[in-house]
C-alpha cells in the first residue's frame, strides 16, 4: 500500500508536518512526502482492535501530547509496539524504555491466502478468520514422557500487517508464503522412525529453514579430493559454500573417511540435531505434517458415505490414561452393516477416496468398518462431513496429535515486504495447509519484560503504575498466549510515540533518491534494523545516512572517519537484501572486513554531498 509521486522529488527540506495524514478510522490508507519515498501507514487495517490496544493508543496519545523533549519530534504520532514505560516528574510525562518490546509481528504471519483448519474441520484462508472462532491447534510443547495433544485454539487476534516474507515450496506440493519470524515445528530426528519426529521435533523460524542443495559429480568429486587431502572440514565448507555438517553428511554418504585419524582442527562431529535425513534429503529442515489439506465432497460418492455413517456409523471420543505414551483418548469412528450391496457401496467410496479402514466380521454376522488414525478421522469427518457425528466431534478430546509425515523445504526464495495476517491464538499454535504451525511468543521470556516493567514502577512510581494500570496487567503473570496478546497491546507495550515516517517510512527501490538529509526520517523501524534507523535520530544533519545503489537500491552508510578528518570513505551499514551490494557486503563480512568504499565512491558522494 504505498504510493509514490509522479513527479520529481524536491530538493528542498520537507517539514514532518508536510505528510497531512488522514484520521484513524480503521482503514488502510497512504501517506507521501514531498521526495520520492513513501510510508506505509499500517493502523490496524482488517484488524479488530482489542480492547487493550484501543485504551493504549488513547493513553499514549494524550500522554505524548504533554510530553515535552521527546527524542522522537513532535506528533502527529503512531503508537509503536517498542516497550514504552512511561513516568512523570516535576517537568511532568518523560518515556523510558523496557529492555525490548514485542511486535504484533511477533505472533508471527502469513500470507492471507494460506489454508488453516478451524475446529469443525473445513480449511478457510487465513485472512478469513475472525477474533472469538476457534481453529484446531496442539500444545505448544511437550512433556516428560508425553506427546503433544490436539487442543480447541481460539483466535484472539487478527491483523494484516506487512512483514519480510519468504516464498516456500514442500517436496509435497505445499506453497506457502511466510514471514521471516513464523516459526515451524520441524524434525530435527535422524532416523525416520515415528518416534524421532516428536521427540526430536522443535521450533524453527521461516529465516532459519534450510534446503537442502544437490551434489554434482563435479563437486562430489572435489569432496573426495579435499577428503583424501585431509583439509579440515571447515575449509573444505568454505571451498564448496556448504555448512560443516553438509560436508560431514556428504562424505558419510560417500563413505569418504580422514587419513589422519587424529582429528584436524577444525573438524566437528555432527549431532543428531545436525543431520536430519528425512526421505533421504540432507540438511533440508522438514516440517511435520499433521493432516493432509481436503476439500468438502460433494459428489454423489460423498453423499453416500454422509448418509450410510449417520445412519449407521458411530463416533467415540473417551478419555483412557491408560493409554501408552500419553495418548489419553480412545477415538473411534465406525460403520456397522451386514453383508449386502450397501457395505459394498460404501467400501467402495472408501477405497476411490483413499481412506485407511479396517473391516471385522463379529459375531453378530455384522461387518464393522473401522476408519484408523486421528489424521484419517479427521479427513474423513472434514471432507465427507457427517452432520450428526461432525456435531459430536470435540477437538479437546482428539488425544495425541501425530504427524502423517513430513514436508521437506525443497525451494526457498526471499520476496521481500508482504502483506501477512498476524494471528493469535490461545494456545499458540494452528495448522497451517496440514504443517504444524507456530503463533506465538514464549509467554515465559515475554513475562521478563512485564517483571521489569512492574520493579521499576513498585520501585519509583506506584501512584503511576495505578493510573496507567487499572486491570493489573503489570500484576498478572503472562503464562499463556492470551497473556502475550493483552501484553503486546498494553500501554507498557504498545505506547511509543513515532512519527508516520519514523515508524513505517519506507525507501524507493529502483529509483533514485535526491532528498536532502535535513528531510524527516523515512526510514522506519518496521521496514529497517532498528540500530541503523536509529541514527536518523543523532546524525548530523548534513550528513547522508540512506543512499541509492547502483541498481536503484536503498542502502546506509555512516562515515569512516571523524568530522573534519578529510577521510571522505564510507562503511556499508545495509545493503537491500539481493542487491548486488548486500552481496559484496556479505562477501567482505564473511572474511572478517566491514565493506568500506572509497571516497570517490558514488554512494559517498551522496553521503557527503550536503558538506
Amino acid at each position: 500500500m504505498t504510493d509514490t509521486p509522479s513527479s520529481q522529488p524536491s530538493p528542498q527540506a520537507a517539514s514532518p508536518q508536510a505528510a497531512s495524514p488522514q484520521a484513524d478510522d480503521g482503514t488502510e490508507h497512504t501517506e507521501t512526502e514531498t521526495h520520492g519515498w513513501t510510508i506505509d501507514v499500517a493502523d490496524h487495517p482488517g484488524r479488530q482492535d482489542s480492547p487493550e490496544y484501543v485504551a493504549a493508543r488513547r493513553q499514549m496519545n494524550e500522554i505524548a501530547g504533554q510530553a515535552t523533549g521527546l527524542i522522537y519530534g513532535p506528533g502527529p504520532f503512531q503508537d509503536h509496539h517498542g516497550g514504552a514505560l512511561w513516568l512523570k516528574d516535576a517537568q511532568g510525562w518523560f518515556m523510558v524504555r523496557n529492555c525490548a518490546g514485542i511486535e504484533w509481528s511477533a505472533q508471527f504471519c502469513l500470507d492471507g491466502k494460506v489454508k488453516v483448519l478451524t475446529a469443525d474441520l473445513r480449511w478457510i484462508p487465513i485472512g478469513d478468520v475472525a477474533v472469538g472462532q476457534t481453529l484446531m491447534g496442539f500444545d505448544e510443547e511437550s512433556r516428560p514422557g508425553l506427546w503433544r495433544r490436539w487442543q480447541p485454539a481460539e483466535v484472539l487476534a487478527s491483523r494484516i500487517i506487512d512483514r519480510p516474507c519468504y516464498d516456500l515450496v514442500f517436496d509435497d506440493g505445499t506453497k506457502i508464503r511466510a514471514s521471516a519470524e513464523h516459526r515451524w515445528l520441524v524434525s530435527r530426528g535422524a532416523t525416520t522412525s515415528p518416534r524421532s519426529y516428536h521427540s526430536t521435533a522443535g521450533w524453527v523460524t521461516t529465516e532459519d529453514l534450510s534446503v537442502a542443495r544437490g551434489w554434482t559429480p563435479e563437486q562430489d568429486a572435489e569432496l573426495r579430493r579435499l577428503y583424501q587431502a585431509d583439509v579440515p572440514a571447515t575449509e573444505i565448507a568454505d571451498r564448496l559454500s556448504r555448512t560443516v555438517s553438509g560436508v560431514q553428511s556428504r562424505a558419510s554418504r560417500l563413505g569418504l573417511r580422514k587419513r589422519n585419524r587424529h582429528r584436524r582442527e577444525g573438524y566437528v562431529t555432527p549431532s543428531r540435531a545436525d543431520v536430519p535425513v528425512e526421505r533421504g534429503n540432507w540438511g533440508a529442515s522438514s516440517v511435520l505434517k499433521l493432516v493432509d489439506v481436503w476439500d468438502e465432497d460433494t459428489s454423489r460418492g460423498g453423499g453416500y458415505l454422509a448418509a450410510a455413517f449417520d445412519g449407521e456409523g458411530w463416533l467415540t471420543q473417551s478419555e483412557d490414561e491408560g493409554r501408552g505414551r500419553g495418548f489419553g483418548t480412545a477415538v473411534r469412528l465406525g460403520f456397522g452393516q451386514r453383508g449386502n450391496a450397501m457395505l459394498d457401496e460404501v467400501q467402495k467410496f472408501l477405497e476411490e477416496r483413499g481412506f485407511d479402514y479396517l473391516m471385522q466380521y463379529g459375531s453378530d454376522d455384522l461387518y464393522r468398518l473401522m476408519i484408523r488414525g486421528r489424521a484419517e478421522i479427521m479427513r474423513f469427518l472434514g471432507s465427507v462431513r457427517p452432520q450428526r457425528l461432525l456435531a459430536g466431534f470435540q477437538p479437546a478430546t482428539l488425544g495425541t496429535m501425530q504427524r502423517i509425515g513430513v514436508a521437506t523445504l525443497v525451494q526457498k526464495e526471499f520476496v521481500g515486504n508482504q502483506p501477512v495476517v498476524a494471528l493469535t491464538t490461545s494456545t499458540g499454535t494452528f495448522v497451517a495447509e496440514g504443517l504444524a504451525s507456530h503463533n506465538c511468543a514464549d509467554p515465559a521470556k515475554v513475562d521478563l519484560l512485564r517483571q521489569n516493567a512492574k520493579r521499576l514502577y513498585d520501585l519509583l512510581a506506584p501512584e503511576i503504575k495505578q493510573e496507567l494500570d487499572p486491570d493489573g496487567v503489570l500484576d498478572t503473570p503472562i503464562t499463556d498466549a492470551d497473556g502475550i496478546a493483552k501484553w503486546t497491546d498494553s500501554i507498557f507495550n504498545a505506547g511509543v510515540p513515532l512519527h508516520p515516517a519514523f515508524h513505517t517510512g519506507v525507501l524507493p527501490a529502483g529509483g533514485v533518491q535526491n532528498a536532502a538529509a535535513a528531510d524527516p526520517e523515512p526510514g522506519g523501524v518496521h521496514h529497517y534494523p532498528t540500530p541503523i534507523a536509529d541514527i536518523q535520530l543523532f546524525k548530523r544533519d548534513d550528513f547522508q545516512l540512506w543512499v541509492t545503489d547502483g541498481q536503484g537500491n536503498p542502502a546506509a552508510v555512516a562515515p569512516l572517519a571523524p568530522r573534519g578528518s578529510g577521510d571522505g570513505r564510507v562503511h556499508v551499514l545495509y545493503a537491500t537484501p539481493g542487491s548486488q551490494l548486500a552481496a559484496q557486503k556479505h562477501t567482505a563480512e564473511q572474511a572478517g572486513q566491514p565493506l568500506i568504499l572509497g571516497a570517490a565512491h558514488p554512494l559517498a558522494q551522496q553521503a557527503f554531498q550536503n558538506q
